[in-house]
């Protein structure tokens, strides 16, 4: 091994750790077995930010312990990231004060979030999304009575997909008001009874904007 360049090795381990890494961490996690066969594999895992830059986090009680999901995104540098994010519908402020400040980072978005998470996202500041390729919501609760028109899509010039699932209740979710760049998109998808036929009508025409 200590003949094979650096490059090949770097090559090979993105290839064994192709898939994300799932939170909670399982003892099988490639990215944590690479770094614990010797001295020189985890000196070359640990340096290869994009190692550690796609992972899905499922949170399933207020327990799950934040300081491997810190380790993972210190080692990622500046990396963009893939990240997921299942079942936070719980507890909102620790979705807030740990993905929101590493939200710039992200190419690919999924989120699973309730309605006051959603709120605060959609009023984040300007540039906070300018490197999301791919955007994910899945969204539960009740629907807020005013959606606030959002700043946080725009800049978002390499935004190319945008999926929404919402089980909301009754009331109507002003999708407008996301004021997502409609005009850039390649896949739309809007998956909810919330979401009226009148609210689909009114971005149609945006999306044919060239």
């Amino acid at each position: 091994m200590e003949n094979i360049p650096v490059e090949i090795i770097q090559r090979i381990f993105l290839e064994l750790c192709s898939q994300s890494t799932r939170f909670p961490l399982r003892r099988d996690e490639p990215r944590l077995i690479v770094t614990h066969v010797c001295s020189q594999w985890r000196a070359i895992a640990l340096s290869t930010p994009i190692l550690w830059a796609n992972f899905s986090i499922y949170v399933w009680d207020s327990c799950l312990p934040l300081c491997p999901i810190r380790a993972w995104i210190s080692r990622s540098g500046q990396s963009t990231l893939s990240f997921k994010l299942y079942n936070s519908t719980r507890d909102s402020e620790t979705v807030i004060n740990f993905v929101f400040p590493i939200i710039h980072r992200c190419s690919l978005l999924k989120l699973h979030l309730n309605t006051t998470t959603l709120n605060r996202l959609l009023t984040l500041p300007l540039n906070s999304l300018c490197a999301l390729q791919s955007m994910t919501l899945l969204i539960e609760g009740n629907a807020p009575d005013i959606i606030p028109f959002s700043t946080a899509f725009q800049p978002c010039p390499e935004l190319r997909k945008f999926s929404l699932t919402a089980f909301m209740g009754p009331k109507p979710l002003k999708i407008a008001n996301f004021n997502v760049p409609w005009h850039q998109l390649t896949i739309l998808r809007l998956d909810s009874s919330s979401i009226s036929a009148h609210e689909c009508l009114d971005i149609v025409p945006s999306l044919y904007k060239r």
